[in-house]
C-alpha cells in the first residue's frame, strides 16, 4: 500500500511539473515578453534553431524582417529597441487560441517607438501572431501584420519609455 501511495504521489509531482511546461503557457510567456520587448526573457524561451518571420515586411522599407536562430532573433530585437526605440507592442486581443503546440494571438496592435525628440512614432493596425513550441522551447514566431491597412502617427507623450529589458 505504501508503494502504491508513493507511486501515485510521484505521478502527481511529475505531472504537475509537466503542466508547468505546457506549450500554451510557454507561448503566452514568450508572447508577453515580446509585447514588452523583454529580449532577455525571449532569449531564455527560444530554441537555438528558432525562426522569427514578419510576413508583412517583405515589401516594406527595411524589410524583410526574417531571422533564423536565437542569436539572430535577439540581436534584431535588441537593435529594434536600442537603435530605433521600439519599446511596446500593445495588443487588444480578439484571438487567443492554442492547439497542438501552436498559439495564435490576433487583434489590433499599437506599436510604439520612442523618437530622439521624446515623442512616439505609433503604428496601429491588425496583426496575427503565431508562436510554435516544441520540446519546451519556442521554435517559430510568425507575425502577420496588415501594414497597409494600419496607420502611422507621431504623438506627444507624457511618460518615459520603459528601460531596455
Amino acid at each position: 500500500m505504501t508503494l502504491r501511495l508513493a507511486l501515485c504521489l510521484s505521478g502527481l509531482v511529475f505531472s504537475g511539473s509537466a503542466l508547468a511546461q505546457e506549450p500554451a503557457e510557454i507561448a503566452r510567456d514568450y508572447f508577453h515578453a515580446y509585447t514588452v520587448m523583454d529580449v532577455e526573457r525571449m532569449n531564455e524561451l527560444l530554441a537555438d534553431e528558432a525562426v522569427f518571420s514578419d510576413r508583412g515586411s517583405f515589401n516594406v522599407q527595411g524589410g524583410p524582417y526574417h531571422y533564423e536562430g536565437k542569436e539572430a532573433i535577439t540581436a534584431a530585437l535588441t537593435t529594434f529597441h536600442d537603435q530605433y526605440g521600439l519599446y511596446a507592442l500593445n495588443y487588444d486581443l480578439e484571438i487567443d487560441h492554442e492547439a497542438s503546440g501552436q498559439a495564435v494571438f490576433g487583434g489590433a496592435v499599437e506599436a510604439r517607438w520612442r523618437l530622439p525628440d521624446g515623442r512616439d512614432r505609433v503604428w496601429r493596425g491588425d496583426v496575427v501572431t503565431t508562436v510554435r513550441v516544441r520540446d519546451g522551447q519556442v521554435i517559430e514566431h510568425l507575425d502577420m501584420p496588415d501594414y497597409l491597412g494600419g496607420e502611422m502617427s507621431i504623438e506627444e507623450v507624457t511618460e518615459a519609455a520603459p528601460a531596455a529589458q
